[in-house]
């Protein structure tokens, strides 16, 4: 993420939407703690240290689990912070374009920015209850042009739909917490398996396991099992194996990458940008 057209702090009061701005930069300075603490975080799981691995002598099975530390409980409270203010900064936005096409504090009592993920008609419904009277057809066309649902049925990938999820559940319930989750590619993993085998004669490997990408980890949790073949290794054998787990972090129910925050930031400091070039008769430099 990174701020819009840079406004200074003290140029804010010179352009009627740089409270707006000043929103956005917050929650851009927050995920930069929050971004940091996670690349910290993730340089410390990566790699065998945090796998352990046991060979079954009766099942002739090797499986690893993953031994690493769950993510600190403030990541989620960091996050919601971070989608407090983008969500603020879309409906302060809304409030002060009402303001800037003619309408009153009034018409900013329940003025929010609709996200819709689902329909035209869904949208319509929101638009009806969030935006002011006061909006110019301009300014309305401008609020649905970024809608999710205008993606058909990848609405509920977009961006913006990302952002009313992790709001709600912040908002309304809980805080979206912070979760280890597999990040281990199962082709390219079997692919260096395979590669180095360093017995004699044809691998011994009869079956293997991997847990999907995406899954989420806990201390012991196994993540990859592998089954070798008695008739190939008939006398006992000593293995030895060295898997290396990729670990990532996501977030709330929705399991959002944290790595896929910045493109949520980045679209919302698109649509505000959109709105400050509208209005040239307040100072904004380019």
């Amino acid at each position: 993420m990174s701020s819009v057209d840079e406004i200074r702090e003290a140029e804010y009061r010179q352009h009627r939407l740089g409270g707006v701005l000043a929103k956005y930069n917050r929650s851009v300075q927050i995920f930069d703690e929050l971004r940091e603490e996670i690349g910290a975080y993730l340089k410390d799981q990566q790699g065998g240290d945090f796998s352990r691995g046991e060979f079954d002598p009766e099942t002739w099975e090797w499986v690893e689990r993953y031994t690493g530390r769950q993510p600190p409980l403030r990541w989620g409270v960091l996050l919601g912070d971070c989608v407090h203010n983008l969500r603020s900064a879309l409906d302060h936005l809304i409030c002060q374009v009402a303001l800037l096409d003619g309408g009153t504090m009034d018409d900013c009592d329940r003025s929010q920015f609709p996200i819709a993920s689902k329909s035209e008609k869904q949208y319509q419904r929101m638009a009806a209850r969030c935006l002011p009277r006061c909006f110019t057809e301009e300014h309305r066309a401008m609020v649905r042009r970024p809608q999710p649902f205008l993606e058909n049925d990848r609405g509920n990938l977009h961006p913006l739909s990302a952002l009313a999820d992790l709001s709600n559940t912040d908002k309304h319930r809980l805080i979206n917490p912070a979760i280890g989750f597999m990040d281990t590619d199962a082709a390219d993993f079997l692919d260096r398996i395979t590669r180095n085998y360093e017995g004699a004669g044809p691998s011994p490997v009869q079956s293997w396991w991997m847990l999907k990408h995406g899954s989420a980890l806990e201390d012991g949790t196994p993540w990859f099992r592998i089954v070798f073949d008695r008739e190939i290794l008939k006398e006992s054998v000593q293995v030895e194996i060295k898997a290396n787990i990729k670990v990532g972090v996501a977030f709330g129910e929705i399991g959002l990458d944290s790595r896929d925050f910045k493109t949520i930031g980045e679209y919302v400091s698109i649509v505000i940008d959109r709105f400050m070039r509208e209005f040239p008769e307040t100072r904004y430099d380019d």
